[in-house]
């Protein structure tokens, strides 16, 4: 183009003002947020799709010890533990991707020096234009401190519950040893320690005793006590080693390096770090605990803060055991104290007892600080007064002596408190009649340790006659025999020879003689109707040798004729005394005619009682039999029926014959209730103890009622927390008493809920518990105390709408009782029951396994083998040898019948049979005896011999093996199960063969 050509140009202007105001606000505003991008805390790191880091801030560069250029070389994994990369894969593919960011999560880095430290991430997708993944940002935050802040107050909150456990265990201890095992306990749970000690103080002799200590990996009592002789020797005085030196100064020694440290006593070689912390009340220094480690720096301060602590608590504890000793010591002594001093007053209150009871001494106490007097029944007579009409008070007492010798009575308690004396004064008093009479009154005051009056105690004795006539009887006979006369029992004096001297009122009142016209006669001939001599001069004899005379608990018995001429029984006691050199007997006599008679009708009531049991167990028995054996024949025709042995039944026949079957075995299980109640309040129920797989025994217990639950649509389960547990018991009485207790279960469960049975097992109160449950009907709260009684049903009317006896749950309880265990009952109406069977039990190593008895196979009728067996059924009632003949013959064995017990015997010896079914209540010959002549017969001593019987009582069984029967069926029979018994025998003797 040529500048000839050149037509003109044309210029075009825009306006860029705000787009340069733009690009500086972005300049700008990019330097302000890469300002705050380089100085945020928390770190910021861009890595691409393939794990390399692109763009990191100073903090993440910080953070992880690498600058820029370093992480530009480095993928996230570089710096990430291996345990932690499938991890965080998983977070990019679960949430980053598919979410466009991450929660926060935590995971480790490792610094460029090697250290690991842990950190919180969260991550963000980055998409470019076109939407596709370019990047993950990640804010990382490092959170070392706060993961020791957790760790710090995670073994706060240890100390604490360690504390709190401590608190809980000193609390119930107050033996020094105890509490000494105990804090070594508590601190095994938190330290690693080589050993630890614990040492008390003496501080009679300064030395350190050793209460308790551990070492780990002792395994044998003989290391132990070398370990502890070690310990208690090396340590034993306060200038021996650090925890002599921390007991001496009352501080705590925290070392390190115990090899270097010259406080230190070496016990164990190889030892490097030592923990030392004294035990103080207040200031005092008491103890101390020892704590020594083989590793380097063993101990942190938690751990110096928590024996700190527990040795505060040791302390305390410490000190109430001593105060607790102390305590116990004085108590002891003072419980001493008073069991001698209530010998003390026994003695006096017998010796009391003695002299009221012979001279009509009125006893009275009386509590100045209560103002509250006490009399006996002879104060009342004393006083004239009817007995209780005395209000105990001292104002009412005064008012019942004669004014003028008020101030000179016994009642002068100013005078009794005062003096330490023995008081004895006479005084008068006032019948309610205006009589006056004369008392003579002593009393002693009990004063406590303070000086002050605990109370008095004192007699009173009606003197009256004696003041009559006290001039003419003071130094006559006539005073003895006032006393004598006074004594309410028959008294008389003789001499060796049984000869009367002298008798006393009562002697004259009993046995209706005047005491001129006995004396001379012997005593007891003279009064006695049977006279038995040498008896009574036996007895003589003694008391005349001094051999009893002396003796209270010497007595004999006679028979006297009284005033009506009743037989009356004596005790008689005789003591020997001598009057004026001449040795003579006094006889004290005693009406024990009531207590005889009361004796004898015990002894009656016991006889009747016996007999009344004796009858109620033959009855039992007899009504037994009298069921059990058209109840046999019951059974066992519809067994026979069912398995249509006679012919074919069709589908509505064999419905009856099954609840004609299922009828009877209801009404059996009636009948062995009754009987095993029956036996356990007679005491007779023995225990059949063996190990019991607990599995097995719940299964079958479950499959008994699995059909009855079916029926009602009810789901059963079974929770057992080890199925490899073994029990010691009777396994056929705990089935039954579990049977019995589901079987409730699905009685009172509607149709369509759940029962259960669970079994927990309790190690350390050696316990086993059976937990049978159901949502049914519930029981209130009232019904509960009524519900283990027998023949007890709540729901008891006419219409009631639960079938049953109510002997079901009394068993149990018995059961269980009879196991050493106990039965609960947990129940709310609508809600359900619980019943809790808890037995004792002792978990031990299962070294082998429970064997359970095979069962026999049965095989097909008219077998081989079956042929060649030769039954002889030894029976009375027709219908049972109609039936059990039929059914064996069925089965393929030869059959012979005999009615008694004599035909068996000579049966048995014509025809040899392999077995014999023998009944046991038959005419000519019972079955007991039948078995004893068989087993005499040399010839058949091998002849199986089994008793099919309706005694069901207790020691039936025992009886029948005792006479020589190899085993024992009750009757109903079952008919399978008579064919398992035969063949079991059979193969038993095959065996021994």
């Amino acid at each position: 183009m040529n500048g000839e050509n050149l037509e003109g140009r044309v210029w075009s202007f825009h306006d860029i003002t705000e787009t340069k105001t733009i690009e500086a606000a972005l300049i700008q505003s990019e330097g302000r947020y890469r300002n705050l991008y380089d100085t945020m805390t928390d770190g910021f790191v861009r890595v691409n799709m393939q794990g390399f880091i692109q763009e990191s801030n100073k903090s993440y560069q910080k953070m992880t010890g690498y600058n820029a250029q370093e992480l530009a070389h480095l993928t996230y994994e570089d710096i990430t533990p291996k345990k932690w990369h499938e991890f965080e894969q998983n977070i990019v593919e679960t949430q980053i991707l598919p979410d466009g960011s991450s929660n926060f999560y935590e995971k480790e880095y490792i610094k460029k020096d090697g250290t690991i430290f842990p950190i919180e991430i969260h991550s963000f997708l980055i998409k470019n234009d076109e939407g596709e993944n370019e990047g993950i940002w990640a804010i990382v935050r490092d959170i070392t401190e706060r993961k020791q802040a957790e760790e710090e107050l995670r073994q706060r909150i240890m100390e604490l519950e360690l504390l709190y456990e401590s608190g809980l265990s000193f609390s119930q201890l107050l033996n020094p040893k105890q509490i000494a095992q105990q804090i070594i306990k508590l601190l095994d749970q938190k330290m690693d320690w080589h050993h630890t000690a614990i040492r008390l103080l003496n501080p009679i002799n300064n030395t350190l005793e050793l209460l308790a200590f551990n070492q780990a990996n002792l395994s044998s009592q003989k290391e132990r006590n070398t370990a502890e002789e070690k310990l208690k020797t090396s340590v034993a005085y306060l200038d021996q080693g650090l925890s002599g030196w921390a007991v001496q100064h009352g501080t705590i020694v925290h070392s390190n390096d115990l090899a270097n440290d010259p406080r230190y006593q070496e016990t164990f070689s190889g030892l490097q770090s030592g923990l030392y912390v004294p035990i103080k009340t207040g200031k005092q220094v008491i103890g101390v605990i020892s704590i020594e480690s083989e590793k380097a720096n063993a101990f942190s301060k938690s751990d110096e803060r928590l024996t700190v602590t527990l040795a505060a608590q040791a302390a305390s504890i410490f000190e109430n055991a001593r105060l607790y000793e102390e305590t116990t010591r004085h108590a002891d002594e003072l419980e001493n104290r008073v069991k001698e001093r209530t010998a003390q007053i026994e003695s006096t209150k017998h010796r009391l007892e003695l002299a009221t009871h012979a001279g009509q001494i009125g006893v009275w106490e009386y509590n100045p600080r209560e103002n509250k007097v006490i009399w006996d029944e002879r104060m009342y007579m004393l006083h004239h007064i009817p007995d209780g009409s005395f209000d105990g008070t001292y104002q009412s007492w005064v008012k019942l002596i004669h004014p003028d010798d008020i101030d000179k009575s016994q009642l002068n308690i100013q005078l009794a408190v005062t003096k330490y004396l023995l008081l004895n004064n006479e005084h008068r008093i006032i019948w309610p009649d205006g009589t006056i009479r004369h008392i003579a009154a002593s009393a002693v005051t009990v004063f406590e340790n303070d000086g002050r009056p605990e109370r008095i105690i004192g007699i009173n004795m009606d003197i009256t006659d004696r003041k009559r006539t006290e001039q003419s009887l003071y130094e006559s006979e006539n005073y003895a025999r006032l006393l004598f006369n006074a004594v309410p029992d028959p008294i008389s004096v003789t001499d060796v020879h049984g000869e009367i001297i002298d008798v006393n009122r009562a002697f004259e009142q009993h046995y209706n003689f005047l005491r001129d016209e006995i004396q001379k006669k012997t005593y007891p001939r003279s009064v006695c109707i049977q006279t038995r001599s040498d008896k009574r001069e036996k007895y003589l004899m003694e008391i005349v040798e001094n051999q009893a005379g002396n003796s209270r608990q010497h007595s004999t018995q006679l028979n006297v004729s009284s005033t009506n001429e009743n037989i009356q029984t004596i005790e008689l006691r005789s003591y020997s005394i001598e009057v004026k050199g001449r040795q003579l007997i006094l006889n004290a006599g005693r009406d024990i005619t009531a207590y005889k008679k009361a004796e004898d009708t015990l002894q009656l009531a016991n006889i009747e009682m016996k007999h009344a049991l004796r009858i109620k167990d033959e009855f039992l028995a007899n009504m037994s039999h009298e069921l059990r054996t058209p109840l046999n024949a019951i059974l066992g025709i519809s067994e026979s029926l069912e398995e249509q042995i006679i012919g074919a039944l069709n589908e509505k026949q064999l419905k009856y014959i099954r609840i004609i079957n299922e009828s009877g075995r209801h009404l059996l299980e009636l009948i062995n209730d009754i009987l095993d109640l029956s036996k356990i309040e007679a005491g007779k129920l023995e225990l059949n103890l063996q190990d019991i797989s607990v599995k097995t025994l719940c299964d079958s217990s479950l499959r008994l009622v699995k059909e009855l639950a079916q029926k009602k649509s009810l789901k059963v389960s079974l929770e057992i927390d080890e199925t490899e547990i073994t029990l010691l018991g009777d396994e056929r009485r705990l089935k039954q008493s579990l049977v019995n207790l589901l079987s409730n279960a699905v009685k009172f469960t509607q149709e369509g809920k759940e029962i259960g049975l669970q079994v927990q097992t309790n190690m350390i109160d050696h316990e086993i518990t059976f937990t049978v449950w159901d949502q049914g009907i519930g029981i209130e709260q009232s019904d509960i105390k009524r519900l283990f009684k027998p023949f007890v049903q709540l729901d008891a009317g006419l219409a009631r709408e639960y079938p049953g006896t109510g002997l079901g749950l009394a068993i149990v309880s018995q059961m269980v009782r009879l196991h050493g265990g106990h039965i609960n009952l947990e129940s709310e109406p609508g809600k359900g029951s619980r019943f809790i069977v808890t037995l004792p039990w002792a978990e031990k190593q299962q070294t082998a396994q429970i064997e359970i008895e095979s069962q026999i196979t049965p095989t097909s009728p008219k077998s081989a083998a079956k042929r060649s067996v030769k039954v002889l059924l030894v029976e009375d009632t027709e219908v049972v040898i109609t039936l059990t003949s039929d059914y064996l013959h069925y089965k393929g064995y030869e059959v012979f019948i005999a009615r008694n017990g004599m035909e068996g015997v000579l049966l048995a010896k014509e025809k040899k049979p392999d077995v014999i079914l023998m009944d046991i209540m038959m005419p000519v010959m019972d079955g007991m005896e039948a078995a004893r002549r068989i087993r005499a017969d040399n010839m058949q001593k091998d002849t199986i011999i089994i008793a099919l019987t309706a005694l069901a009582m207790p020691g039936d069984r025992e009886q029948c093996l005792a006479a020589g029967m190899d085993d024992y069926m009750s009757k109903p029979i079952q008919m399978h199960d008579l064919t398992k018994i035969i063949e079991k025998h059979l193969s038993a003797r095959q065996e021994k063969k």
